[in-house]
């Protein structure tokens, strides 16, 4: 979690680290804001929501933000949830390599193939960040050792982040 948090504050740790706290620091001399501690939208707006507000909008009092983000995060949620539901992991691999045109298998041998390691590094993202498995059993799919899964994690996300359908497009595709 913490390399994932600096990565988005420099390219390496003696970049991110000082970046982080002056983050960290420009927000604590703002001060507490109430609108932005819980409550939602509804809290947000004073407490009510507006009467001129759409009624259909959605809103969850877990979330600070809009109704389109909200229903940005369900749906990513219910994503996720598809994913989960039943998807074993040697069914995400085959997946995978449909997705980019690599032969059963052989995602999981050791290869130089700049395709195959994307496809890897995608692999190793949604098992780990989505589906929740350990870096180990993610690991015994590749053949690879926790700490390259990790790495790959790391460039999988990245992957993901540039081609945001890719999760869903690997998901919906037909077996």
């Amino acid at each position: 979690m913490t390399e994932e948090i600096l990565t988005r504050f420099g390219d390496s740790n003696s970049i991110a680290r000082p970046s982080y706290l002056n983050f960290i620091n420009d927000g604590i001399s703002q001060g507490q804001k109430p609108e932005l501690v819980g409550g939602g939208l509804k809290r947000s707006l004073g407490g009510n929501l507006p009467k001129e507000r759409d009624p259909f909008e959605a809103y969850d009092e877990r979330v600070l933000g809009s109704g389109d983000f909200v229903e940005q995060l369900r749906q990513k949620y219910k994503l996720q949830e598809n994913l989960i539901s039943g998807m074993e992991i040697s069914e995400l691999m085959g997946r995978i390599e449909k997705q980019y045109d690599i032969a059963p298998g052989e995602l999981g041998r050791r290869r130089r193939n700049k395709q195959v390691i994307k496809a890897r590094d995608v692999f190793c993202y949604i098992v780990v960040r989505i589906l929740s498995h350990s870096g180990t059993k993610a690991g015994q799919f590749m053949n690879i050792k926790r700490s390259s899964v990790s790495h790959a994690v790391g460039r999988g996300r990245q992957i993901v982040i540039d081609n945001p359908n890719l999760v869903e497009k690997i998901i919906q595709m037909p077996i």
